[in-house]
């Protein structure tokens, strides 16, 4: 049977999940590990020495420990400069170093086999471009929400809820 105070304990309840998680995943200052993953992801897609690579990877292997098989992400690294000059050579572009993320999403998005061939170095290009530097949007809507459903508004649809949070938040 469909209750609306159960249905309302299982929302804060998953809500309350994801903050944890959120917590979890930014109780350090995340602002300096963005910048050692950007680094890392356009060394190894240049191909330089391996030195700087191993402690950059550690470092980001700290941060995405469930995230990423380091293992298959260090083959990977092996063979991601030939693939991204290869890429260079075929479509004449005339690229002599990569020095932006937009370019190396590109270069991946050419051929089909890139994503299944780099899946792990795709996973970490896509965690890095999703990961914001500040929280404060985030923590903006779920104020909007804490406002918006209140104990009176629990038996509100997901759908309506969505499409009034979006209308707080956008009034422009």
């Amino acid at each position: 049977m469909f209750s609306p105070t159960n249905s309302c304990h299982q929302y804060f309840e998953v809500i309350d999940i994801i903050l944890y998680s959120l917590d979890l995943r930014f109780k350090r200052s995340v602002f300096p590990l963005l910048c050692k993953a950007e680094q890392f992801i356009l060394l190894t897609a240049n191909g330089t020495e391996e030195g700087g690579e191993i402690i950059c990877l550690n470092d980001i292997n700290e941060f995405l420990v469930d995230d990423i098989d380091v293992e298959r992400l260090q083959r990977e690294l092996i063979m991601l400069p030939d693939y991204f000059s290869t890429i260079n050579k075929q479509k004449n572009l005339g690229l002599k170093k990569l020095t932006k993320t937009a370019t190396l999403c590109e270069l991946l998005n050419t051929q089909q086999v890139a994503k299944a061939m780099f899946c792990e170095y795709s996973k970490l290009l896509l965690l890095y471009l999703t990961i914001s530097v500040t929280t404060a949007a985030a923590e903006r809507s779920f104020s909007v929400m804490n406002r918006i459903k209140t104990y009176l508004r629990c038996t509100m649809s997901q759908q309506r809820l969505n499409h009034v949070i979006i209308l707080h938040i956008h009034k422009e």
